[in-house]
Formats: structure tokens, C-alpha cells, sequence
């Protein structure tokens, strides 16, 4: 597999205790601000929640299904935080009155909503639907419904959606080409929603975090949810190309990215590291065949 990053321009980004440059000025501190997570029971959205929370967030809502891993995971949450700092509601993000329902939920008991980490999603291409469904219509039905009770147009602060696509939402997979479509379009979603016009509009800053491979249940069995034997295991060998990182290292970046990211910025998280992405216009790589003849 191909370096994810060869076609785009990088600037690594270091730990945030090192000396800050003039790019790293901070925008959104995480202190005392209220946070979505979706898919936050387990994986990159406990990660999320919990660097959030170590950072002074007033309040995490995490979603899910499993009701059992969601319980388990407030209740942790709860012991090391405060059992005033997290709540745990269980549903799905495919289910569009549950979904505002945790938006709703937010703006009666603290009266708004700063982050929205768009974080569900699956990697399971024989339900290929469903995964479109997940990973692309959840995104987008989250930032809609983060303009509806964030944009400042709407009476809201403004605020950040963080939106997961993934490496393979930049170069492709083709064992798992669903799911690598769907990440894709995750990339579009942000490159539109974050683009200065609705910016302008609402005050809610758009970018994307995109994971390298990570220690999750979404990776683990994925050559076993693929549309065949075959491609499963060719996902199954680029996959494991590829460097490994723990789900702790999405947390950090889920907060530098809160703290300093432009809107409708792209950020790579692979091998343990934090990269920005600058990826070019299509004027810079279009090679002219020749002229067509105008009517």
C-alpha cells in the first residue's frame, strides 16, 4: 500500500507541550464546553471523551447502541470525572429523531452545544447500505442538525464539528471499497460544510480527523465483514501494511484539533503522529489533453 500522504502537502504537527508556532493559536478552548460524541462508548470516542474531560469539558453526551458498553462506559466515566460531567444515551445515528434528541438534550440542561464529534461509523462492506447509510448520511445528518442548534444564524453560539473520515478516505482501499467510498465523501462533506461561506453563516468550524489504523473494534475481524473472502483478505494485508496506534492518541488530537483547527481543515493521525493536510486544488494537478471545440 502506497504512503497515504505521498500526493499532498504535510506539515507535522507536534505535541502540544512543545514550543507553539503562530499556526497553533487557539480558537476554541475545551474547558467548560459541552460535547457530542457519537460512537463514544468505545474505541476513538472514549479516547475523545476522555482527553475532553481531562481538559476541562463541562459535559460529555456519548451515543451508541450496545446499552451494556454504553452503561459501562458513563459509569467509568462518571467515577474518574464526576457523575456530573458525562451522560450516556443509547441509540444510533441512523435513526434521525434519537440523533436531535442528544442535541435536545443539550440545550435543556445547559442551554447549547460546542462540539460535535462525528465519530460512528463501521467498516462492514457485505451490509455496504449500511455502511453508506452510517458513514455518510450519519455525518451529514450531524453537521445539519450542529447548524440547526449551533449556528449562530440560529440563535447558537457557533462551535466545531469534528467529522471522522480516515486514511483511506484519501487514498483507497480497494479490499474494503465501500467503506474507503464512504470515507471519501466524508472528506467532500467537510471541504464543503467548512468552506468560508458557512463559516460565515453559522460560526461552527468544520474539519476532519482521519485515523490511521487503530486499535478499535471497527479494525479488528474487518477481512471477516468484507463483500468477499477475497477482498476481505486483501483488506486484511494493506491493513496490516500499515503503522499501528492506540486509540489514546485520537484523544490528544481530538483536543489540538478543537483548540487550533480552521474550518474545513483535514488532519491525519498515523503512527502516533498529528499531521495537517493541505490537500491541492485541482488546477495545481490537471493536465491539459488538448482543446475542445466550442459550439
Amino acid at each position: 500500500m502506497t504512503n497515504a500522504f505521498s500526493c499532498y502537502s504535510l506539515k507535522q504537527h507536534k505535541h502540544r507541550d512543545t514550543k507553539r508556532n503562530a499556526s497553533d493559536d487557539v480558537i476554541m478552548d475545551p474547558k467548560c464546553k459541552v460535547a457530542i460524541i457519537t460512537g463514544g462508548a468505545t474505541g476513538i470516542g472514549l479516547a475523545a471523551a476522555c482527553h475532553l474531560l481531562k481538559h476541562g469539558a463541562k459535559h460529555v453526551v456519548i451515543n451508541g447502541p450496545n446499552r451494556q458498553e454504553g452503561e459501562a462506559t458513563e459509569e467509568g466515566l462518571a467515577s474518574e470525572f464526576g457523575e456530573d460531567k458525562v451522560t450516556y444515551c443509547h441509540g444510533d445515528v441512523n435513526d434521525a429523531e434519537h440523533f436531535e434528541s442528544l442535541f435536545e438534550y443539550c440545550m435543556e440542561k445547559f442551554n447549547g452545544v460546542d462540539i460535535l464529534f462525528n465519530n460512528a461509523g463501521i467498516l462492514h462492506d457485505k451490509k455496504w447500505e449500511l455502511t453508506v447509510d452510517t458513514n455518510i448520511k450519519g455525518v451529514i445528518r450531524g453537521t445539519l442538525l450542529a447548524f440547526k442548534y449551533m449556528g449562530k444564524d440560529n440563535h447558537g453560539k457557533g462551535g466545531l464539528v469534528i467529522n471522522c473520515a480516515s486514511i483511506v478516505g484519501l487514498q483507497p482501499l480497494p479490499g474494503a471499497p465501500i467503506y474507503s467510498i464512504s470515507k471519501y465523501a466524508v472528506i467532500g462533506t467537510v471541504k464543503n460544510f467548512g468552506d468560508k461561506f458557512h463559516y460565515d453563516r453559522t460560526n461552527i468550524r468544520v474539519v476532519a480527523v482521519c485515523p490511521g489504523v487503530t486499535g478499535t473494534d471497527l479494525v479488528h475481524g474487518a477481512e471477516d465483514r468484507q463483500y468477499t473472502p477475497e477482498w476481505g483478505k486483501h483488506a486484511y494485508q494493506q491493513l496490516q501494511s500499515l503503522p499501528a496506534q492506540s486509540t489514546d492518541v485520537l484523544g490528544q488530537a481530538v483536543v489540538y484539533i478543537t483548540k487550533c483547527a480552521p474550518s474545513g481543515s483535514v488532519w491525519i493521525v498515523e503512527d502516533s503522529k498529528l499531521y495537517c493536510a493541505e490537500i491541492p486544488s485541482r488546477h495545481c494537478y490537471s493536465k491539459l489533453i488538448m482543446p475542445l471545440q466550442k459550439n
